[in-house]
């Protein structure tokens, strides 16, 4: 999973996210990791007829997990 953190364009978002959040590089790349773990689940159930959220659903609970990893991280920095 480390290496995924070396292509391009996970770097880019990393940038951004430091920029956006305030955070360090490290907690950035956890909370993508993170997010990319539930969004695989996420494909994963839908794959599997296991999920009927809308597309909307699944949008609105990405933001809020990212919100809440976000808010995590602040904490854990204090």
């Amino acid at each position: 999973m480390e290496s995924m953190m070396t292509y391009e364009s996970n770097q880019k978002m990393i940038a951004k996210m430091t920029e956006l959040y305030g955070l360090d590089t490290e907690n950035c790349k956890d909370i993508l990791m993170r997010s990319c773990l539930f969004l695989l689940g996420i494909g994963t159930m839908i794959c599997e007829n296991h999920f009927s959220y809308t597309d909307e659903q699944i949008s609105q609970m990405m933001k809020q997990t990212v919100a809440d990893l976000v808010q995590g991280a602040k904490r854990r920095s204090i």
